[in-house]
């Protein structure tokens, strides 16, 4: 009986030998932008850990407005996104109209300033980072 007890407290804790381990889902992190900065209409490249295959959304928030989104990203290797600085933000949470939520139809300009970027996916959130767009 102690026996069977140890093993099985073992295989609580070390898993079973030979078996691949699997661990929970990490929450995106954002490493850095390339560029920090650039007008509407600039790729950003989003260099970080934890982003999905598809639908990774940046969170794009100016100091002086509503934030906006930027949906449905793709990352090919989970370390690098890709968006471009829009004309308008979309004010619009991802899978909101999915889900029963009337979405504004307004789409508020991207001017130039200071802008917190954020990553978010089936993941979590990631930490925050800035972009300056400029005029």
């Amino acid at each position: 009986m102690l026996l069977a007890v140890l093993v099985a407290l073992y295989i609580l804790v070390f898993g079973l030998p030979g078996l691949k381990s699997t661990t929970a889902p990490t929450n995106p992190v954002i490493e850095n932008l390339s560029p920090t900065s650039g007008s509407v209409g600039e790729e950003v490249t989003v260099k970080g850990t934890g982003f999905t295959k598809t639908a990774n959304n940046v969170l794009f928030t100016s100091q002086d407005s509503m934030p906006g989104y930027i949906s449905n990203l793709e990352s090919k290797d989970g370390k690098t996104l890709r968006f471009t600085v829009p004309n308008g933000l979309d004010l619009c949470p991802p899978s909101a109209e999915d889900l029963g939520i009337p979405c504004s139809l307004a789409y508020p300009q991207v001017t130039g300033g200071i802008y917190q970027v954020e990553v978010y996916n089936s993941q979590g959130g990631s930490n925050s980072t800035t972009f300056t767009v400029t005029d």
